[in-house]
């Protein structure tokens, strides 16, 4: 009989990370897989076209104790944990406002001893006051899972329960799919698993340096969302550049700007950014009258952008919307149609636009230029955070200071597209070892050696 594993996922951008690219179904190859969310059962795994076979079920799980997980993060965990204090992303954390009492808790952390309030002592904690939800309890029950897999190591409360409840039962927990900053920016939220798959070297070094993972607890196995980039190209249904720039309403004789949209709590004036972009290019600051392409980011409302049309800017969202924007947090998932229109949008850019974020890498793998925002003046804080630092200084990318500067890096990039080509490759190699498409495989056969060695 096939050993059952768990696959615990929080929120629609693991859906689109996991179950859209290959990795459940090399997974159900080999083992039975229940997959556990807040949203997907059977019903709806078939609706939305998820991965389904006779070694795959899908288990509704609402979440049990969500006050608790409230109080831990927000007056615990975030507040009173020392450990990470050194990092500057950490030290600029603190600075931001924040709730009177939560403010003051943070004050309070320094009467405290480090050792006091660990994430490994908290989430023993948690253990003791959550233990294993009745929820989750005839799952566990019936199923006899070796092995619980998160897409992070905790930092959601459906993840945080999910891998709580597994070690107050001995089960052991292995996360495959975080972010490349999460290990510093999420570093208060850990509920350490027993293994840990990452993208790079980079990752490794902060898993153990910041949270005591050691080598034989790690995998490098690349991300697993990056493989539709090598994989889309080749595949016979991928738009030429025409068909593409058409199916936008956008001319193909001309060039592409795609400005990648910034998380609107990290950068709110992202309206004044999208005017200003417009603006430049309406009084001919940017040459060759190019498209524009505004891609928003998935935490954000189109209506944001209301009032602003012309026939060379398009608007998009990331994927399908799963709920209304007044919702807020994440409510786009990404289908396969989607990941391969991500793709063919950053090969068939001309220059990327961001606010220093991961697509500096996507578009790297692509050999795209880059340019980053740092304006206002105040925004330049987030180049100081450890997980921005290393991007910028592979030296593959360029900061515009003003909009005045974002318009003439687009006209230098757009003159001379292969300029900081060896930084783009530098960033390449430092952050995506691996560029074959099998990010995927990787990771199940990770999966397959914790399984097997036990």
């Amino acid at each position: 009989m096939m050993p059952t594993v768990f696959v615990a996922l929080a929120q629609f951008s693991h859906y689109s990370d996991v179950l859209r690219t290959g990795c459940i179904e090399l997974l159900a190859e080999r083992f039975r897989v229940v997959v556990l969310t807040p949203a997907i059962d059977a019903a709806v795994a078939e609706r939305d076209r998820y991965p389904r076979g006779p070694t795959i079920s899908y288990a509704r799980v609402p979440l049990a104790r969500p006050r608790l997980w409230n109080v831990f993060d927000k007056y615990l965990r975030v507040p009173l944990t020392r450990a990470f204090d050194h990092l500057s992303y950490m030290r600029h954390f603190y600075e931001r406002p924040h709730a009177s009492f939560r403010k003051l808790l943070m004050r309070a952390r320094i009467l405290f001893p480090r050792w006091l309030f660990t994430t490994d002592r908290l989430t023993r904690w948690e253990m003791r006051f959550a233990g294993v939800p009745d929820t989750l309890k005839p799952l566990f029950q019936r199923e006899h899972p070796v092995l619980v897999i998160t897409a992070t190591p905790g930092f959601t409360p459906f993840e945080a329960e999910v891998i709580v409840a597994a070690k107050a039962l001995g089960i052991r927990t292995a996360a495959i799919n975080i972010n490349h900053d999460n290990l510093t920016s999420n570093g208060k939220m850990m509920r350490k698993t027993d293994f840990l798959a990452v993208w790079n070297s980079v990752m490794i070094e902060d898993a153990k340096s910041l949270h005591g993972y050691r080598d034989e607890e790690l995998a490098i196995a690349g991300c697993l969302r990056f493989d539709h980039y090598f994989a889309d190209p080749k595949d016979p249904a991928f738009p030429s550049r025409e068909t593409f720039l058409r199916s936008k309403g956008l001319d193909p004789q001309k060039s592409l700007i795609v400005l990648a949209g910034p998380t609107p709590s990290n950068y709110p004036p992202r309206r004044e950014l999208v005017e200003g972009l417009v603006k430049m290019r309406r009084a001919g600051h940017i040459a060759g009258e190019p498209n524009i392409l505004i891609r928003i980011h998935p935490n954000d409302a189109l209506d944001t952008y209301a009032g602003l049309h012309a026939p060379w800017l398009h608007f998009e969202r990331a994927g399908r919307q799963t709920r209304p924007d007044s919702a807020g947090g994440q409510k786009i998932e990404m289908g396969e149609d989607d990941l391969m229109n991500l793709s063919a949008t950053l090969r068939y850019a001309d220059v990327v636009i961001n606010f220093v974020s991961t697509i500096i890498i996507e578009a790297a793998i692509f050999d795209r230029p880059v340019i980053t925002i740092g304006f206002p003046s105040h925004r330049r804080v987030v180049y100081e955070y450890e997980y921005n630092r290393g991007m910028v200084e592979a030296g593959g990318v360029r900061r515009a200071d003003d909009i005045e500067s974002l318009a003439a890096e687009v006209n230098a990039y757009l003159a001379d597209p292969a300029r900081d080509h060896d930084g783009r490759r530098r960033c390449l190699a430092k952050y995506v070892p691996f560029r074959d498409g099998k990010s995927a495989e990787r990771t199940v056969a990770f999966i397959e050696r914790i399984i097997t060695a036990s």
